[in-house]
């Protein structure tokens, strides 16, 4: 853990580092830019300013990197590491002007003095400013310059895997594995709480639905089984007992009727004989006198 605090205190150091020099520089291209009244925002200044630099050196060191292009690399050594020593003092010396950049070697990418970029640039400065190199070759300047690249890449690769080496800790990887577990149940804690409150709250009504189901039917199939005979059997004697009952009324009702035809006759034939009676020798006035009282009985019955 120490180990681990000390490097993000060197990493914050080197990214303050970083901050400050960017904005040292973007205070500089702001000093020295002549379009400063007409592009308004630092971003776009800035943008613009890299631009213009940039095909400006296009334009005017064509002629170095034109070798840098074409330096071999792969088949290029020095003599010995003194001539070498000697060729990256005099390049560094001329491209870079501040006193404390003209002596250091570059040995630590995080310097962006000593980046490829800055190099580069610098390089280019100079060659486009002075129409070359003064007294210098510039086979070896672009031979110290691919020192400088392949010594950044080196420098690069080596904190990479240092990175990796620290990563790769025991230590690391168990504080790592402790908290990927913690995720994990966290997780899992949520999950088996939703699958606890669903068990609880919503699965228990459906199993008592079902439970209500196969209750229902196991009833209905006992009351077809056991109960259904006797029903169709109680049908048939409420049918038997109704059928009795109406034709035992339509009986009476038949024998009424009967005795009503027999007692209408003989009403009808009392009251003729009582008409004939009154009107023994008028035949016509009986008759009327006979049919209005039928009529008469007829209307109250």
């Amino acid at each position: 853990i120490a180990t681990w605090t000390a490097e993000l205190v060197a990493e914050k150091k080197a990214a303050a580092a970083d901050q400050a020099e960017r904005d040292r520089q973007l205070e500089r291209l702001e000093q020295k830019s002549t379009i400063c009244n007409t592009v308004v925002g630092v971003g776009v200044l800035v943008t613009t300013t890299f631009w213009l630099v940039k095909q400006r050196l296009q334009t005017t060191a064509q002629g170095m990197l034109r070798v840098l292009d074409r330096f071999d690399f792969m088949h290029t050594t020095w003599a010995n590491a003194t001539v070498q020593a000697a060729t990256t003092t005099q390049l560094f010396k001329l491209i870079f002007r501040q006193r404390n950049q003209k002596l250091l070697v570059h040995d630590d990418t995080a310097d962006d003095h000593r980046s490829v970029p800055a190099v580069l640039h610098a390089l280019l400065q100079t060659y486009s400013r002075n129409r070359g190199l003064d007294d210098m070759d510039l086979e070896d300047a672009a031979h110290v310059f691919h020192d400088v690249a392949a010594t950044a890449i080196q420098n690069g690769a080596r904190r990479y895997f240092d990175q990796k080496a620290t990563f790769w800790f025991p230590e690391r990887q168990q504080f790592f594995a402790f908290q990927l577990k913690k995720r994990v149940f966290r997780a899992w804690r949520g999950r088996a709480q939703q699958l606890h409150h669903q068990r609880m709250l919503v699965y228990r009504k459906f199993i008592a639905w079902r439970h209500h189901v196969v209750l229902a039917a196991r009833y209905r199939e006992m009351y077809r089984i056991c109960f259904w005979p006797l029903y169709v059997w109680k049908r048939y004697v409420q049918f038997v007992l109704l059928s009795r009952s109406k034709s035992m009324f339509l009986r009476l009702v038949f024998h009424t009727y009967v005795q009503l035809r027999i007692l209408r006759g003989w009403r009808r034939y009392g009251t003729v004989e009582l008409v004939l009676s009154f009107y023994p020798n008028n035949l016509d006035d009986s008759c009327a006198e006979s049919t209005k009282m039928l009529s008469i009985d007829s209307t109250l019955y």
